[in-house]
């Protein structure tokens, strides 16, 4: 389990700021995550802050991920969980060290494969555990961009109950009609936590 804090901005011909907090689990033995989101977006394109709670799964298994909240469940499809670190290709920028124990950093910059993101991810080398990662792309509209960036702590081993990988009644039900605001914002949260481009190793 990780908690995780997300900012995203958004440049055009005017900014919209989100900013999400993350509770995340990944299990890569049953190829499988999951995403408990709160997100608040703030934009002169919008008359008031708002907010958004979502979970998400991803069943890789399946090739489906959910993303529901009360009685809204949409389903898109997804491909396979790629077991993977920082890519060879990487360019390693610089080492550190964080907290009071001093663990060991390294950040590395590269292209996320598959995808318009370049990023810039701050990892403990031998587990590969995530510290801080910055996503930046452009947009067909010049001089903007979408630049996210990420803040992991309070990774522990374990997950503590497989019940928050069963999707709720309502995703075989269907869903209720969502604001033009929560789809914009859905599909945001789906477009990252499919491209999230580092995954804890396993032992």
């Amino acid at each position: 389990m990780m908690p995780m804090f997300l900012s995203m901005l958004m440049l055009g011909t005017a900014y919209s700021y989100i900013n999400s907090t993350m509770a995340v689990a990944y299990d890569y033995t049953n190829k499988r995550t999951w995403f408990n989101v709160t997100a608040v977006e703030l934009s002169p394109l919008i008359p008031k802050p708002v907010k958004s709670e979502y979970t998400i799964i991803n069943d890789y298994v399946k090739g489906i991920q959910y993303m529901f909240h009360n009685s809204q469940c949409d389903k898109q499809s997804i491909g396979s969980l790629q077991r993977q670190c920082i890519p060879d290709s990487a360019l390693r920028l610089t080492y550190g060290f964080i907290g009071f124990n001093e663990t060991n950093t390294a950040t590395f910059q590269y292209v996320v494969p598959d995808s318009p993101y370049t990023a810039a991810v701050t990892i403990e080398p031998r587990s590969c555990t995530p510290a801080y990662a910055v996503f930046m792309t452009n947009s067909v509209v010049p001089d903007s961009g979408t630049l996210n960036s990420l803040l992991v702590s309070d990774v522990t081993p374990g997950i503590k109950g497989a019940s928050i990988f069963m999707p709720p009644k309502i995703c075989s039900d269907g869903h209720d009609i969502e604001t033009p605001q929560e789809r914009r914002m859905r599909r945001l949260l789906h477009r990252f936590t499919l491209t999230f481009p580092f995954y804890i190793r396993p032992n």
